[in-house]
């Protein structure tokens, strides 16, 4: 798609964002804010990430939830993985390793079901 897609697209979900948290069933959120994040972490930098990491983190972490709530727990581990991997990233130990906690329930969860 290159980099003038990618902010096309990226726009595109930000304009519908509102719309889909206010009144789509919790899947759609869900999903959304997934694919925010991982939009997010797509086209920025690493100089952005290090500046601003909750950009990513807060829409993950609202994912992880949903899933949870939803007992999608492969989804929600999955939201959990790439949220350690940021917290890694920007070296905020203590979160990554709050986070890498809910992944380890959430992929015991998974095995435990499916």
């Amino acid at each position: 798609m290159g980099a003038l897609g990618d902010r096309t697209a990226m726009a595109s979900l930000r304009a519908e964002l509102p719309l889909l948290l206010g009144a789509a069933p919790a899947l759609a959120r869900a999903r959304a804010q997934l694919t925010l994040a991982e939009g997010l972490l797509a086209t920025a930098s690493a100089a952005q990430l290090a500046a601003d990491p909750d950009r990513v983190l807060q829409p993950l972490e609202a994912a992880a939830a949903l899933f949870e709530g939803l007992e999608d727990w492969r989804s929600a581990a999955a939201a959990l993985h790439l949220a350690a991997v940021v917290c890694q990233t920007v070296r905020r130990t203590a979160q990554r390793n709050a986070v890498a906690a809910g992944f380890c329930r959430m992929s015991a969860r998974a095995e435990a079901c499916c």
